[in-house]
This record gives structure tokens, sequence and C-alpha cells, in this order.
């Protein structure tokens, strides 16, 4: 029992709250609750109130609050799959070489299309552990003290990425949780545009480099729309709008 699950949410109980706590190594579910009105029921969780100070500063405040040797990262959207999610990433991380490990992820029965290929590009299936480009914090356990001489970088989005740059990520697997997100136009836009002015921050290729790019969107977005309805599709096209926004250089 030596792994403290920390979980940011302001909306509502994680949906995977009761399968965190059932994991083998997870000795305690601890909820950071950022919102204004009081908490929902969470039975079992350890719930700290903490105001949002964006992802990257919130997560590593937590950690002063975190004594196991591992603390795993997640999301109040994402559903562990299996029994044994946490004992497959702390056996990654334990054989190493790697600094931090993410679980493998699949999508909702809901997602679309695009997703469902995303994700499968993203976190591929491969037979032992691998290394991965980035920590994501969708799920992604490190050892505490790693955090505690590396904090998370004072970003409001895309911390992880950050943290990343430079370090030793491996992905498990054998460890899957389920995770995707719901079609919203305005809030992807926002999402993609604040990740890719961090990427051009750090130096990382843009996904879209000219107007003519948005293009390449086209398909996907009425494929999604013919199958999903036209949000979905919508969505797909203001994603491709925020990552050229976020990579121009700022006027």
């Amino acid at each position: 029992m030596r792994v403290a699950v920390v979980i940011p949410s302001h909306r509502r109980a994680p949906v995977g709250l009761p399968r965190w706590l059932s994991q083998g190594e997870v000795s305690r579910v601890v909820v950071i609750w950022n919102a204004d009105g009081p908490p929902p029921p969470m039975p079992g969780a350890t719930i700290l109130r903490q105001p949002w100070q964006g992802h990257g500063p919130t997560r590593q405040a937590a950690l002063a609050h975190v004594h196991e040797p591992f603390v795993l990262f997640t999301v109040d959207d994402a559903l562990p799959l299996r029994p044994d999610v946490v004992l497959a990433m702390v056996e990654a991380l334990e054989a190493g070489p790697f600094e931090a490990v993410v679980a493998r992820q699949l999508p909702w029965a809901w997602s679309s299309q695009t997703t469902r290929r995303r994700l499968a590009a993203w976190t591929p299936w491969a037979s032992a552990p691998t290394a991965f480009p980035q920590a994501d914090h969708v799920a992604t356990l490190y050892r505490s003290d790693i955090l505690r001489e590396n904090p998370l970088p004072a970003e409001p989005i895309g911390e992880d990425l950050a943290w990343s740059q430079g370090r030793s990520v491996g992905m498990a697997p054998a460890a899957v949780v389920l995770h995707a997100h719901r079609a919203d136009p305005f809030e992807a836009y926002r999402r993609e545009r604040a990740l890719h002015a961090l990427r051009r921050r750090l130096g990382l290729p843009p996904t879209v480099s000219h107007p003519a790019g948005l293009l390449a969107a086209l398909p996907a977005a009425l494929a999604d729309a013919a199958r999903s309805g036209p949000r979905e599709g919508l969505t797909r096209l203001t994603e491709a709008l925020g990552q050229w926004r976020g990579g121009r250089p700022p006027v």
C-alpha cells in the first residue's frame, strides 16, 4: 500500500473513485476539491480543499500532503479498467529506467472515430513497458521524491509536457484507463491554443504550421459530424484552429 492517487476536481466525484480505491497498491485517494461549494459524497476518499492555481501548481501543492513513496496523478473522468492498473505502473517504474510511467488510454464507448484513432496512436499496445514522449496526467505515476526534487512547472496547462522535457518517461501497456473528452468546440479551442502556445515556448514543432493546414482537419470533421453529430465535427475544426493560433508567435 504505497501509492497515493491524486485527482483534482471542481465538478463531481471522480468516476473512477471506487476502482482507484480498490487497487492493491493504493493506500488512499486524495481528491483536490477546488470548487466554491461543498464536495459531493466521496466515500473512502481524502478530501483536500484547495483553491485552483492551474494544473501544475495545484498538483504540486497537493504533494505536501502525500507521504507515500509513489504518487499517481489522474483526472476525474478517467476509469481504471483492471484491478492491477497501479501495480503494472509501479512494476514498470521500479524496473526502470523511467522517471515517470503513464497508463495506456482507451476511449469510452461514446467516443468518436477520430478520438479512437488518436488514442490508438497516442498509447498503442505493446508487449512490455516502452519509452513514451511525455508524462500525461490522465494517469501518470511518479516517485514522490522525484517530484519534490524536480517540481512540476508552474504552468496553467501542459505541466506534464513541460516537466517531461529531457526526462525519461515510459508507458505501461498493461495499465489501461478509459478516458476521452466529450465534444465541446469552445473548450477544445481554448485547450489546444494554450497547449500549443506552450509547445511553441518549449521549442517544439507546431502541429498546424500554416492556415492551409486547417484544411487537413476537414475530412475528419465531416466524418465525425456524419457519425456523431455536428457538435463533434465542429470540435475537430476548433481544435485545429486552436493548434494553429497557439503555435503562432505573439504579434
